[in-house]
């Protein structure tokens, strides 16, 4: 019966640290960024990225996010407007969060301007179908 229990002891522990030692989703920094990201994005009329936080809160299993597999953080951002009828500024800060993030679709969205900010370039920028933007704050 001592042996039951040491065993029993022995495996909480293990799972606990198994909990402890793994990461099993993204970090919480990014996940309440993005919800943050979400709530600029979203017009009380339309559904966009209604999802985001609804089923999990792993925000690597989020429709359009990509993570990397080594550190879970996010990498790409594809988000597509809905034909919002709402123009917006585009404020690069919101993104500052990412630090491994070096892909952002921002097409449809009606962007018509950027707010800059210091810092992150991007591998790629996709701003396409928008309006006029005079500037752009991550590209060299």
């Amino acid at each position: 019966m001592r042996l039951i229990k040491q065993l029993v002891v022995a495996l909480v522990i293990a799972s606990l640290l198994e909990g402890w030692w793994s990461c099993d989703g993204c970090l919480d920094y990014e996940r309440n960024a993005l919800l943050q990201l979400r709530a600029s994005f979203n017009h009380p009329e339309l559904m966009s990225l209604f999802s985001w936080g609804l089923y999990t809160d792993d925000c690597c299993k989020w429709e359009k996010i990509h993570c990397s597999s080594t550190t879970r953080r996010v990498s790409k951002l594809s988000i597509w407007g809905d034909f919002s009828p709402v123009e917006w500024c585009f404020n690069a800060s919101l993104f500052l969060p990412f630090q491994e993030l070096t892909s952002l679709s921002l097409q449809n969205n009606h962007i018509i301007d950027c707010v800059e900010n210091e810092g992150r370039i991007l591998i790629c920028l996709v701003l396409s179908y928008n309006y006029a933007i005079t500037n752009t704050p991550f590209v060299s």
